[in-house]
């Protein structure tokens, strides 16, 4: 099936020459939902290490994805094993969310814990 160009009318049997035509042309360009328009997502990590502890990222079934954030705790009750304990988390609706909310916590158990 032809795909057309919405503002020209334009027919084109590939789709991708209608999207070289809207680049070209700006035409459907500022319509905030067209593919051309939206940015990349990149995927999301299931495991970030950084200073002091690690994020973590499940998805969960329903679509969205739980990240958590992890802080390496070198002084436990059993000094002879080292644990981690949970710091922040949050339930991310989108896969950019995920990301930028890993690099939020990836940042802030960066930071040194002042008193």
């Amino acid at each position: 099936m032809p795909d057309f160009c919405g503002t020209c009318g334009e027919t084109f049997t590939e789709r991708s020459a209608l999207d070289t035509h809207q680049l070209e042309t700006g035409h459907e360009m500022d319509q905030p939902d067209h593919p051309l328009r939206q940015e990349p997502v990149m995927p999301v990590p299931a495991f970030t290490p950084c200073p002091g502890g690690f994020v973590t990222a499940t998805p969960l079934p329903d679509g969205r994805t739980l990240i958590e954030g992890w802080i390496l705790n070198l002084n436990p009750y059993d000094s002879d094993k080292p644990r981690t304990d949970p710091a922040c988390h949050w339930i991310a609706d989108s896969e950019k969310e995920a990301a930028d909310t890993i690099a939020e916590f990836t940042n802030d158990l960066a930071a040194p814990i002042t008193a």
